[in-house]
């Protein structure tokens, strides 16, 4: 067994409240997400068992802020599709600051995706009513979003992996 499946069967194992599976991939969706999201970024996938879970953090990046030329740490919290259309966040996970890249995962088996675009936290609190998705309220992002190259323009090019949820 690789090490990708060793972390589904780990995730798998364990149950949060916050954790809702939509599918019955809905943990390989997500890990392929934040392969795809840390891939993106020059970062492994941060494959470590976090019995407290990730605090919604599957990268910390380093990045030139929008409002002020300056420098900044945000939270990336990828999120997976297999329709690559809209960008969904848990309401009770959703923080203002975090950035959310969509990934579309096009082949769960071959592990491939895509990162499609992004939105900070705030826009999704902000401009979008949560919907009832079961089992969970969403923020449902239907609109445009911001372009990979805006991030990608802005990064640093410094990353490290979060460790909060490890005992």
């Amino acid at each position: 067994m690789d090490r990708f499946e060793e972390h589904v069967a780990e995730r798998e194992a364990q149950v949060y409240a916050s954790t809702h599976t939509h599918s019955p991939h809905t943990h390989r969706i997500a890990i392929i997400a934040e392969m795809t999201g840390n891939a993106f970024f020059g970062a492994p996938p941060d494959l470590r068992n976090k019995p407290l879970g990730d605090g919604g953090i599957d990268l910390n990046a380093l990045f030139r802020v929008w409002e002020v030329e300056s420098w900044g740490w945000y939270h990336l919290d990828h999120k997976g599709s297999t329709y690559g259309d809209w960008l969904r966040v848990p309401v009770n996970d959703c923080r203002r600051t975090t950035i959310y890249p969509l990934v579309h995962v096009t082949s769960i088996e071959r592990r491939i995706g895509h990162c499609v675009g992004w939105h900070f936290g705030n826009k999704l609190i902000d401009h979008c009513i949560p919907e009832f998705w079961d089992p969970s309220w969403l923020y449902v992002w239907r609109g445009p979003l911001r372009s990979m190259d805006e991030l990608v323009a802005r990064y640093t090019g410094v990353w490290k992996h979060s460790d909060v949820g490890l005992a």
